[in-house]
């Protein structure tokens, strides 16, 4: 399970990192609110990460089969559950509907729970939308009919027992 929490954390760094973004547009914009927001999660995020990475380090780590069905499901599921709180507090609504619309940018679905995108701020809004499905992109699952099949089985088959 170490292999697991290990890339796990990896994906949440780069969730951390990528939450900078709107962060500083925040600040540069005046919207200290949602700057506050963003690195508030950001920070936690990545110091939880980062002290679990650290504290991981040097363990030797393998993905059997089960651990690999676990970290399918750890990087589809942990992440939203995260991005979720700044968009809950920037945009004003509960937790739920926030989730719903981290999933729906982290799968790429396009559906929403908002009546109107006009209450969602036109840059940083859609600007963390647009984030997190670039994080999702960067972590996707790999599609039978992928050019790039061979070498990531390759590198799978190195850590798949």
């Amino acid at each position: 399970m170490f292999g697991v929490l290990h890339l796990l954390i990896q994906v949440l760094g780069l969730l951390a990192f990528a939450m900078l973004v709107p962060a500083a547009i925040a600040v540069v914009g005046g919207d200290a609110d949602n700057a506050e927001n963003f690195l508030l999660v950001a920070g936690l995020t990545g110091f939880i990460t980062g002290a679990v990475f650290f504290a991981l380090r040097g363990r030797p780590w393998r993905l059997g089969r089960f651990a690999a069905f676990m970290l399918v499901l750890s990087v589809w599921v942990v992440p939203p559950l995260i991005a979720a709180v700044p968009i809950m507090d920037g945009i004003g609504i509960n937790y739920l509907s926030a989730v719903f619309e981290a999933v729906s940018a982290y799968t790429t679905t396009g559906a929403t729970t908002l009546s109107s995108l006009d209450t969602v701020e036109p840059g940083l809004g859609r600007l963390w939308e647009s984030l997190k499905q670039a994080v999702r992109g960067v972590v996707r699952i790999e599609r039978r009919d992928s050019p790039l099949r061979a070498s990531i089985s390759a590198v799978r088959n190195s850590f798949v027992r």
